[in-house]
């Protein structure tokens, strides 16, 4: 996703973009209605769930994490807060990160076994690692490709500039059909960025003791892919002395918490605070609403 450059502010998505001509009086608020009769304020209810879908974590582990700060939750209802939040969140976000992700494309694929039976996981990431789509089918030819691409299309509005694929003949065989004027490089060795999105897939699966059905399996990676986009740190093209020099001035720590705007009542804030703003001025620094990247132009230009 493109930087707007304020890598200290803090990234705010309205409900308004998930519920189009909703009025903005607090009585119909959906904020309000969405929280309404939960004994946890909506700032404990976000934190949950942004810690299952971000980390690798059981339920138990989110609830054991939770008891540490004092706040008494079974993993039940920390499940049930999962499915319920977690697919608003992940619609707001995609939303608003539609169209502004890099132009080449990386598609890949990974078995999954759920009840004795063979499924493919179709992922689609851009150059920068982070997550378009992501599709759970029980085949792995022409008919699926197809339908991963016009999943990304329909998501995406935009068609990518190079499309970057392993040896499968299936995604030169869709790509012909549905978008035969991009760029088409099939090379094994050119997708390990693919190969690599899928170890957290990997990772969750084993910790979740593999997924109970298909049907789970897509519910839970529509949601965990655009939450850990937007905690998604460029360490690998960040300089070590940026980095040094960057820590001393700003020390994003994601929060992913809702809060309260003159404009709008209630909606989902997702902050990264300034240790530096702070520690001397004691209050949030303001956002400028867009989903925030660090990027080269952004990080402190080297001393001359």
């Amino acid at each position: 996703m493109r930087a707007c450059g304020c890598c200290e502010g803090s990234v705010v998505l309205t409900f308004a973009a998930v519920f189009p001509g909703m009025s903005p009086n607090p009585s119909t608020d959906v904020t309000t209605h969405r929280y309404k009769r939960h004994r946890f304020p909506a700032e404990i209810i976000a934190h949950a769930v942004w810690l299952y879908f971000r980390f690798p974590l059981s339920l138990r582990h989110v609830e054991d994490l939770l008891a540490e700060r004092g706040i008494e939750v079974s993993f039940q209802t920390v499940a049930e807060w999962a499915a319920k939040f977690g697919r608003e969140y992940a619609r707001s976000i995609r939303q608003r990160s539609r169209g502004g992700f890099a132009d080449k494309w990386h598609l890949d694929e990974m078995v999954v076994a759920i009840k004795g039976k063979k499924y493919w996981l179709w992922r689609a990431i851009d150059a920068d690692g982070y997550v378009l789509d992501a599709l759970i089918q029980s085949r792995r030819n022409k008919k699926a490709g197809l339908k991963l691409m016009r999943k990304l299309l329909k998501g995406q509005w935009v068609t990518p500039r190079v499309m970057i694929t392993d040896k499968l003949r299936s995604y030169d065989a869709a790509k012909r059909q549905i978008m035969p004027g991009v760029e088409h490089r099939s090379h094994k060795g050119l997708n390990n960025r693919a190969e690599n999105s899928h170890l957290a897939v990997r990772r969750r699966e084993r910790g979740m003791i593999r997924f109970k059905s298909a049907g789970q399996c897509q519910r839970f990676i529509s949601i965990q892919g655009p939450i850990a986009n937007l905690f998604h740190l460029q360490r690998k093209t960040t300089l070590a002395a940026e980095r040094r020099e960057s820590d001393g001035s700003c020390q994003a720590i994601p929060i992913l918490q809702p809060c309260r705007n003159a404009s709008s009542s209630s909606l989902l804030a997702i902050s990264t605070t300034s240790r530096e703003s702070a520690s001397t001025t004691g209050r949030r620094p303001k956002c400028s609403g867009h989903i925030c990247k660090m990027e080269a132009e952004a990080l402190p230009s080297k001393p001359a």
